[in-house]
């Protein structure tokens, strides 16, 4: 609903309930009362839809809707088991509508990397202004505290969140046809502020970003696969990331942008941080202090405490990341055995994925 993108959950919670209350069938407004934050009052609305019969709904989203809004509500009550059965329900039935799009990122991400492999290193085209920067770039996966990390960030009145826009993507396009163009100009920015830039799947565009964006910086945010595999799969998007109905895929895609990333960090150690979701979320203050000094900004206890801060949020983290920083996601991927299985861990997709992620989760055993 509008009142969660505000950030007005109490109102959300109010206008969904009454929603609910006139038309107890009204499937979408079940779905986003399920991912709202528990409370005492809820238990009505959650055995309504617990009883809804998803095969009884002639529409396929409809029956998409209900069948992850039981799978949140199991989940919330930590019936992990009833969960995940609804979870498979409900992505095999949006698998067969919205197939795979993994290819689509492959194809792009390998394309932008064998044109990076033709620049040298020491003829990178960036304006020496010592440690100004001008644009920040959030790069990883979907669902790895990436919408965290920019609220964070835009607790500095000077810093401005994009959200997950596609400006690299069309300035690439752009730059084919006018070379001389200006990044800052391009996008209407203002040299008074900072711009953060979440789109995610910028990952495919590292090389490009350090070569042709001057005083950018690009954060790469990185997560516990398995938690970050999990909550990739338990998301309902509203659109694109059609592989996240498949852990297979899930899979296929944490190890694309592993290998792009790391690829582009071996060629520009400096232009690229990386950060775990980890540290951030048991270790804020230490974290993003060392943050906030590697962007060259000025510490303020503000960053602390970005949940006082109200702003809209468009992405499919706009309940979660209005709490304040905790821990409590953390070996979530415990909780599903029956996806974690051995034959998961025996993966040769896995087993990749470990033996890429080198230091960039040293404290955690996968």
């Amino acid at each position: 609903s509008i009142y969660q993108v505000h950030g007005d959950l109490i109102k959300a919670k109010e206008s969904l309930k009454k929603s609910i209350e006139i038309n107890g069938t009204e499937i979408r407004a079940l779905f986003l009362f399920s991912i709202l934050n528990s409370s005492s009052d809820v238990e009505n609305i959650h055995n309504l839809i617990i009883s809804c019969d998803a095969d009884s709904l002639a529409s396929k989203t409809d029956q998409i809707d209900i069948l992850f809004a039981k799978s949140n509500v199991f989940h919330t009550i930590k019936n992990f088991s009833e969960a995940g059965s609804y979870l498979r329900k409900a992505n095999e039935i949006k698998s067969a509508l919205f197939p795979s799009d993994y290819e689509i990122y492959f194809r792009k991400t390998d394309s932008m990397m064998q044109i990076d492999k033709k620049i040298s290193p020491n003829k990178i085209n960036q304006e020496k202004n010592g440690n100004q920067i001008n644009h920040i770039f959030i790069v990883g996966m979907p669902r790895c505290g990436s919408t965290l990390l920019e609220s964070i960030l835009c607790t500095n009145p000077s810093v401005v969140g994009l959200g997950e826009v596609f400006n690299v993507n069309n300035f690439y396009m752009h730059k084919k046809d006018y070379a001389e163009t200006d990044f800052k100009e391009f996008i209407k920015g203002n040299s008074n502020y900072i711009y953060v830039d979440k789109q995610l799947y910028n990952f495919s565009y590292c090389g490009f970003i350090i070569n042709q964006i001057p005083n950018s910086k690009i954060i790469h945010l990185i997560r516990n696969p398995l938690d970050n595999l999990l909550s990739i799969y338990r998301t309902h998007f509203a659109s694109g990331n059609a592989y996240s109905t498949k852990i297979s895929e899930c899979l296929k895609m944490y190890l694309l942008h592993l290998e792009a990333t790391s690829y582009y960090k071996i060629k520009y150690p400096n232009n690229i941080l990386t950060i775990n979701y980890e540290d951030l979320v048991s270790a804020p203050e230490k974290t993003i202090k060392g943050l906030i000094k590697s962007l060259s900004l000025k510490w303020n206890k503000s960053y602390l405490e970005h949940d006082k801060f109200k702003r809209d949020i468009q992405t499919a983290s706009k309940v979660q990341a209005r709490n304040k920083i905790n821990d409590k996601s953390l070996n979530s991927w415990e909780n599903y055995p029956s996806i974690f299985n051995e034959q998961f861990f025996n993966s040769e997709i896995y087993k990749k994925i470990k033996s890429n992620l080198g230091n960039d989760i040293s404290q955690i055993e996968l």
